[in-house]
């Protein structure tokens, strides 16, 4: 997935890439731990310097955060804060300051495996139903 630079506004569609202001970059540092829970390292710099939004059923984030000297990593966030949700959504590392945002499937955080579940080593069978007899008619 690329993120268009259009001239003009798209509904549903993405926002031209532009410099964050002060309240955008205050909002896109809050999104340091989850950002790097899913690169699985620490950012001693996390600065966020160009992003694009969509506005879904919450906002669709895509931030170049510079991270190092010349190092860049491009981060897809969808965040609903009325529901105080984020996610990251996709990922890619190596980035340059140059570099367009693209996305692949295969760049977002995997979910967490789901849990195993063992079964046990041995069964007991099923125990056969009782019978129940009904009563008879009594009759005087």
């Amino acid at each position: 997935m690329s993120v268009p630079a259009s001239s003009h506004s798209n509904a549903g569609g993405w926002s031209e890439p532009k410099a964050p202001s002060q309240t955008k970059t205050e909002q896109f540092k809050g999104f340091k731990d989850v950002v790097e829970t899913c690169a699985g390292r620490k950012f001693d710099t996390f600065e966020p310097v160009l992003f694009a939004e969509q506005v879904v059923a919450g906002m669709n984030y895509a931030i170049k955060y510079k991270v190092g000297d010349e190092e860049y990593i491009h981060v897809q966030i969808y965040n609903v804060p009325w529901l105080n949700q984020t996610e990251v959504t996709g990922f890619v590392d190596g980035q340059s300051l140059q570099s367009p945002f693209e996305w692949s499937v295969d760049g977002a955080c995997a979910p967490e495996p789901p849990t195993q579940v063992t079964a046990p080593t041995q069964m007991t069978p099923p125990t056969a139903p009782t019978q129940v007899t009904p009563p008879t008619a009594q009759h005087p």
